[in-house]
């Protein structure tokens, strides 16, 4: 009969017990580590002597509580086993832990920053532990924001909860929720939409910057399009209105009003309309260095005259959006059909 868990860990401990008092200090940093881990960040969090790093680490393969990484494992050492890592780490003093997880967290800031984006979840999660809240947040939304970016929309999503459960500066907060709502509506998902959207409007009217205040009612505007609630869209509409009223033209903000006027025509079946208030953006686009809201325009023009069958503009218009599309980001293509 294989041992329970229970008696499983009862053995790791056992192990653990049979180590020098180095070996174990040793063990205890390796698991707050991680499952894996590099003898570069060992030494630098640990700040010993790289003989007697490998000595304890040639220790703790003696007793089957760690193996070197090899194969595809990109680490130098990995946990034999998850239930190690997590019996080390049960045991160790959590004044000791919160302290390591600070300091692994700094030394994988410097060892990682040309590839922070790469890393910022791992390194979020070390301030997290460590208490560093604010800094964790940051780092949350970083690699929420990038994971986004690859449409990896399970891990944006748990990244912007993980940053919003410790965020205290509403700025952060704003642009974490943000994030929540990008990945919902990539989703399709419109009922957990709404007091997301919500908060993301309160917090933006505590702001003295339109540009958040735009932000949150546009969402809002294409939120009621998508649940068809063409009351809330067309005062909503308003708002919008009011909120370029103030930039100097032509504006980002204005050519999106007149974006969301022509979607909210198109949702009414005025395609014509729609189309016009498309091309009036797209003309204004023009004397703005934006190509995803250039390529926004034209896909609204391509939709308003495919519902007409005017073939001959269709035509155009797409070769317009074919070499608009040549020299986009690929994020600035997504959503836009």
């Amino acid at each position: 009969t294989p041992p329970s868990e229970n008696g499983v860990r009862d053995l790791i401990n056992g192990r653990c017990e049979r180590l020098s008092a180095d070996g174990r200090v040793l063990a205890e940093m390796c698991a707050t580590i991680g499952d894996a881990f590099d003898v570069d960040v060992l030494r630098e969090v640990s700040g010993w002597d790289e003989d007697v790093l490998l000595d304890g680490l040639g220790e703790l393969q003696d007793r089957t509580l760690i193996r070197e990484g090899g194969g595809r494992s990109r680490y130098d050492y990995v946990f034999t086993h998850s239930l190690v890592r997590e019996a080390i780490y049960a045991r160790s003093d959590p004044e000791s832990t919160r302290r390591r997880h600070r300091r692994i967290a700094r030394v994988l800031e410097i060892a990682h920053a040309p590839r922070l984006a790469d890393v910022a979840g791992e390194i979020a999660r070390h301030h997290d532990r460590g208490g560093s809240r604010e800094r964790a947040a940051a780092l949350y939304r970083t690699a929420a924001t990038a994971a986004f970016e690859v449409a990896a929309l399970d891990e944006a999503l748990s990244f912007a909860e993980s940053g919003l459960s410790v965020v205290d500066d509403a700025g952060l907060r704003f642009e974490l929720l943000s994030i929540v709502d990008d990945v919902h509506a990539r989703r399709a998902e419109h009922r957990k939409r709404s007091a997301g959207i919500d908060e993301l409007t309160a917090l933006a009217q505590t702001f003295a910057d339109p540009a958040r205040l735009f932000d949150g009612l546009e969402r809002r505007f294409h939120h009621a399009l998508a649940t068809e609630d063409r009351a809330t869209a067309r005062a909503t509409l308003d708002e919008l209105r009011t909120a370029a009223a103030g930039e100097r033209a032509p504006s980002t903000s204005e050519i999106r009003v007149l974006l969301c006027a022509a979607e909210l025509e198109a949702a009414g079946g005025n395609y014509e309309s729609s189309r016009e208030l498309a091309h009036r953006a797209l003309l204004l686009s023009e004397n703005i260095d934006d190509k995803a809201l250039q390529l926004t325009c034209v896909s609204r023009i391509v939709e308003a005259a495919a519902q007409q069958d005017s073939l001959q503009e269709l035509r155009a218009i797409l070769d317009r959006f074919n070499a608009l599309s040549a020299g986009a980001k690929p994020s600035a293509l997504v959503g836009v059909t």
